[in-house]
């Protein structure tokens, strides 16, 4: 998702870029024919080609940028090298921000990873019951029977039955397997406390990322129209004769700064309503079996 918004928001910033050159064109041949019919002076000119360099330089450097995204989304997507890609801007993703409380409660419930942690728990318990199981005496229950010939017919047999082990009486080996089990399973019920506390910042770092993307954005949604009226209105004035180049230029070097972080807050506001469904466990959807619910009980 961050590659194909990357590539997006350098095709749109390439679009902007090649129009702002063109108007930069068309304000450096005015200037200079406005310099010859003494309208304006020389560094008026010099600032208009300035300009005019530096859009030309932003639309060589987007070329470049928009080659290099294109390798990454290929090798991606395993698309072949060189791919030429024709994308749509996809529309704004504009989720329920849900309230902390709620957030946190479905990570601990859908993140694979915190039913991971779980599952290992179960196991080491398992492993647990199993060692304390191995401190129980191997016993073997013995019987037999014994009958001479020289007895009688009457004689009763002679009968045995005890029992008989065959391992160490203190179990060692048992004991020792029963402490390192009993300290994997303590070592695993502290991941998972960790893990808690892992997700629950994450979470807010996630809401609070969404949060500003959102705010971020209307603020430059609200700049790039006032930025753009403010070009038009510009260079209506300067065409008619009652404004001053450098208002042109001024509102132009203006224009391209907040098209730009128009460009980037949008590119943001999607990648972190995605960034938020993946810190939730939501962006996958999981099968319920290998949920937290059924991975094992919290310690």
């Amino acid at each position: 998702a961050e590659a194909f918004e990357l590539l997006v928001r350098l095709e749109a910033e390439m679009t902007f870029n090649e129009r702002s050159a063109g108007r930069m064109e068309r304000l450096t041949a005015l200037s200079r024919a406005r310099e010859r019919q003494g309208r304006t002076t020389h560094i008026d000119v010099l600032r208009a080609e300035l300009q005019l360099g530096e859009a030309r330089a932003r639309v060589a450097n987007g070329r470049e940028r928009i080659a290099a995204a294109s390798e990454d989304l290929a090798e991606l997507i395993g698309a072949p090298a060189g791919t030429v890609f024709r994308l749509a801007a996809p529309p704004m993703l504009e989720p329920e921000i849900p309230a902390s409380t709620d957030a946190v409660s479905i990570a601990l419930s859908s993140r694979m990873d915190y039913a991971q942690v779980l599952q290992d728990l179960s196991a080491s318990r398992r492993q647990t019951r199993l060692a304390r199981r191995g401190l129980w005496p191997d016993l073997s229950l013995v019987t037999r029977i014994e009958r001479y010939e020289a007895d009688y017919d009457d004689e009763e047999p002679r009968w045995f039955a005890g029992f008989a082990t065959d391992s160490d009486l203190f179990r060692k080996r048992e004991r020792i397997a029963l402490q390192q089990a009993e300290i994997g399973e303590r070592s695993a019920a502290e991941t998972i406390a960790l893990r808690e506390r892992t997700i629950v910042r994450e979470v807010q770092q996630a809401l609070a990322r969404c949060r500003r993307a959102r705010t971020e954005l209307e603020l430059a949604e609200r700049n790039g129209d006032l930025a753009r009226t403010r070009v038009e209105l510009a260079s209506r004035l300067f065409d008619a004769g009652r404004g001053d180049h450098f208002s042109v230029t001024d509102a132009e070097a203006a224009y391209a700064t907040a098209e730009t972080a128009r460009l980037a807050a949008r590119a943001e506001s999607t990648v972190s309503a995605y960034h938020l469904r993946r810190t939730l466990g939501t962006l996958v959807e999981h099968p319920d079996d290998l949920k937290p619910a059924a991975a094992g009980d919290r310690p």
